[in-house]
């Protein structure tokens, strides 16, 4: 099916219509009338576009050379954006940061890892270059295909565009099975769900695919404690608001580390001037405190050094998320404190923390919850999670599923979120609250 204009010199365009089962076959897309852009369409799409054709052709007329694909506005409903594009090389991993915002947001054209769903424009020449669909993700769900053909797009020194000029409402997208998720790990050697960053830096980080500068080049030194030296203790002195949060999070961790009743060793990750590794020892803990800042270790230890301990005084050391010196399965617990918005690669630190606590332990993260257009810490946070983004990234990394989640409010609102071991949290019932 020929995609026809006549009121305006734009590219010619073809439409391919495909069942969602059904592999996209870039050569039955061929046997169009010849076209600059492909337009790869399935059953399943509700465009809410008038014109869209017509909208969409102009739109690509316009596009640089370099541009590769480009996808239109998902939405969940009406009111609802699911995705204007979406980030898979991403500290995050797989994500669609206008997930949630409503329908009359994002309104500019945005670069973006891969776009999928229902309607997706290819540059034939692109495609052609890229070697087309691969065969092996013919039976996969259309997600995996499209994801792998932009990576590929992207090796070939394309680049991938969301356009909000089409607007499509698409049912949820079905599950991707084990067996997919694994060839594609197999292939690219990551997992798309939760990319594994020096990994993916480790085999492609000379190629365009580690094309977003934000992520993939070198920041500011991390000077917080140098700039603001015993921050956290001068906070909890100060504001009673911060004092209330701080406390009520230090609660709920001694909480679920009594539900699971085995909690004795806690490893508190990015510790900073040691603070909550304080609280949580008071409580009864044997607290061991990382953090790769040598001042940060220097306030801690001097903050810590008079004070008294119902068990044992917390130790501190100098180390990463990433390189836990412990043995495996040696802690009990790991707290990652306001710590992992600010880590570039979150996906090694979870696996670390998992071999460090083993199959019977407890991960504990408190992390500020994502709000549009706004960082709670501008400074220093380098992204931000909404409590969807951490749970699937969590699961999708180590195989954890949460035993308890909630927001707590302080200098905005913070996810808590309690999780273990698949086959542990199935014996656990979930626990959740709205506040704290």
């Amino acid at each position: 099916m020929a995609v026809t204009t006549t009121d305006a010199p734009v590219h010619r365009t073809c439409e391919h219509r495909v069942p969602d089962v059904m592999p996209l076959d870039e050569a039955h897309a061929w046997d169009h009338a010849k076209a600059d852009w492909i337009v790869f369409r399935t059953d399943d799409a509700r465009i809410l576009t008038d014109d869209w054709k017509l909208i969409l052709a102009r739109v690509l007329d316009r596009m640089p050379r370099h541009i590769a694909a480009v996808g239109p506005k998902r939405l969940i409903s009406q009111k609802q954006i699911r995705s204007l594009g979406e980030f898979i090389i991403h500290p995050k991993g797989a994500h669609a940061p206008a997930l949630g915002l409503p329908c009359e947001y994002e309104r500019f054209p945005v670069e973006c890892d891969v776009v999928t769903g229902s309607v997706v424009a290819v540059r034939r020449s692109a495609l052609a270059e890229a070697g087309g669909f691969d065969a092996q993700f013919d039976a996969s769900p259309t997600r995996v295909r499209w994801i792998d053909l932009c990576l590929r797009l992207r090796q070939a020194g394309g680049r991938i565009a969301a356009l909000p000029h089409v607007e499509i409402l698409e049912p949820e997208e079905a599950p991707v099975d084990a067996r997919t998720i694994l060839a594609f790990r197999r292939k690219w050697g990551f997992d798309y769900r939760a990319a594994d960053l020096a990994a993916v830096v480790k085999r492609y980080g000379e190629t365009p695919i580690c094309w977003n500068i934000g992520f993939f080049s070198e920041p500011l030194p991390f000077q917080k404690y140098e700039h603001r030296p015993s921050y956290h203790w001068q906070s909890y002195e100060d504001s009673a608001g911060y004092r209330q949060r701080t406390d009520a999070v230090v609660g709920l961790f001694a909480d679920q580390a009594r539900r699971l009743g085995n909690v004795r060793t806690v490893v508190d990750i990015g510790c900073g001037d040691g603070l909550v590794t304080h609280l949580i020892a008071h409580a009864g803990f044997a607290m061991l405190g990382l953090d790769p800042q040598e001042d940060a270790i220097a306030q801690a230890r001097r903050a810590c050094a008079d004070q008294a301990y119902p068990t044992c005084p917390p130790r501190f050391e100098v180390g990463a998320a990433d390189v836990i010196p412990i043995q495996d399965g040696e802690a009990d617990a790991i707290v990652l404190m306001d710590v992992i918005e600010h880590i570039w690669n979150p996906v090694a630190a979870l696996r670390e923390a998992a071999r460090a606590i083993g199959d019977r332990g407890l991960l504990f993260v408190v992390t500020p919850q994502r709000e549009p257009y706004r960082s709670h810490d501008p400074a220093y946070h380098a992204f931000e999670y909404d409590v969807g983004e951490l749970t699937r990234q969590i699961a999708a990394a180590i195989e954890y599923r949460p035993i308890f989640t909630c927001f707590v409010e302080g200098a905005g609102k913070n996810i808590v979120l309690a999780a273990a071991p698949f086959e542990l949290a199935a014996t656990i019932p979930v626990g959740a609250r709205a506040g704290a």
